[in-house]
């Protein structure tokens, strides 16, 4: 009788997980808020930390004027108002590429020095795709920047493709980069590799090394630093010449060298094309989460977790077949959330090539619609959702923050008005 009961109250859980939102927008008192500028188009939200632990809030935005220009804002968490403080402008990353899945991002050091890295498209005849990633360092809170230079410092040839980058800052105090980049490369269609570079002090990047070959040339890196110092470089590698999996590098020595890669799970995805859609990790006190999107064995946003420090994966649990652009978080109190956008009427989560638009249809009926959902864990088991942003409004590329005393604060793309999409954020309680 108990199974029998369980099992009824989780098929509650689930069936009401499928419904649509409403109008009251979760049931919280408080409403979607705009933080980019309102007539420009915004994108690329990113999440990080600063020197005090408190969340700073990343995007781009379209330089008023210019009909593909952006630059780089960040905004701090001010815990006093429970609001974003006024934005800051980063100068040497305007005419920037916008991307959100190869957003733009920040990272702070232990001692305040802010370290921006973004992209620009460097097009040719022989590559479309062809693109450049920068770097510009702060060191008196955002006032005053150094010039742009390249990230990748060992080779700065134009016209190779180099994007979907991460930062993050590392246990010995330095920021950590990875990229994809097709420098080593023979043809197009034989995959990029994943290239590691860290910070030297105020020197900036000063060299940069690959640490993995033959990965799918445009989906979202991810690297994460663990509790106990790892360093975790995740990303879809190509394997078999056909499968488009997710896999882990990890480095136990500040990013002196990185082990073999090896597969989080075993998808079989054979795709021919570029999904568009990155792995996400995260840890609690029980280990290491991570979600991502496949279609190898069916379509959705799966989910694992290793206890080992990366090793050995669970095997892999499917949280929705409906959503995509998943994201996890954790959060002081061990709870995971994980966000996705959800497309209830949307056929298909794969891309074909690279997109610099979003993914709305040329059909923009009312039918067809996008929703932030956050789902929250807690010892291996789904507890609650949160449908997010307004039921009204096309949104998607959820991120989020952790605040204190179980309140996370969420940012998503969504549309302003008609082809004008902006970043919007909202505090909810899990």
């Amino acid at each position: 009788m108990r199974i029998f009961i369980i099992l009824i109250c989780a098929s509650l859980f689930w069936s009401c997980g499928q419904n649509k939102p409403d109008s009251s927008v979760d049931g919280q008192k408080n409403i979607p808020q705009l933080i980019s500028t309102k007539d420009n188009t915004a994108s690329g939200p990113f999440f990080t930390d600063d020197q005090n632990g408190s969340p700073v809030i990343v995007w781009t935005e379209k330089l008023p004027g210019e009909e593909t220009g952006n630059i780089v804002k960040f905004a701090k968490w001010n815990t006093s108002n429970g609001d974003f403080d006024a934005a800051i402008k980063i100068a040497p990353s305007a005419g920037c590429r916008a991307h959100d899945e190869s957003m733009s991002k920040v990272a702070f050091k232990e001692d305040g020095t802010i370290v921006a890295v973004f992209s620009k498209r460097t097009p040719s005849k022989k590559n479309r795709f062809a693109g450049a990633l920068y770097y510009t360092q702060s060191f008196d809170d955002g006032k005053a920047w150094t010039d742009a230079r390249y990230l990748h410092v060992g080779d700065t040839t134009m016209g190779l493709s180099r994007s979907f980058f991460d930062i993050a800052t590392l246990p010995d105090g330095e920021v950590g980069a990875i990229w994809l980049d097709s420098r080593l490369t023979k043809k197009r269609g034989e995959g990029s590799s994943i290239f590691f570079a860290k910070t030297n002090e105020k020197d900036g990047f000063v060299e940069d090394k690959p640490i993995g070959f033959n990965t799918c040339e445009c989906c979202r890196t991810e690297l994460f630093v663990a509790s106990n110092g790892d360093i975790h470089a995740m990303y879809r590698d190509i394997l078999q010449d056909s499968i488009r999996d997710m896999s882990l590098l990890v480095s136990t020595d500040n990013g002196e060298t990185f082990s073999q890669p090896h597969a989080v799970s075993s998808d079989n995805w054979v795709i021919n094309g570029c999904p568009h859609t990155g792995p996400s990790f995260a840890e609690t006190q029980d280990g290491l989460h991570c979600t991502w999107f496949s279609m190898g064995g069916g379509q959705g946003i799966y989910y694992a977790k290793s206890a080992d420090g990366g090793n050995r994966f669970t095997p892999r649990k499917l949280l929705t077949s409906k959503g995509k652009h998943p994201q996890v978080l954790t959060t002081k109190s061990n709870k995971v959330v994980f966000l996705w956008e959800e497309n209830p009427d949307s056929q298909s989560s794969m891309h074909s090539g690279h997109s610099e638009s979003h993914d709305k249809p040329s059909d923009t009926s009312p039918a067809y619609t996008s929703h932030i959902k956050a789902q929250v864990w807690q010892n291996e088991n789904p507890i609650r959702e949160h449908w997010v942003s307004t039921p009204e409004a096309y949104a998607e590329y959820p991120v989020a923050a952790d605040l204190e005393d179980d309140r996370v604060v969420i940012a998503w793309v969504q549309e302003v008005e008609e082809d004008i999409y902006g970043v919007y954020f909202r505090e909810i309680e899990i």
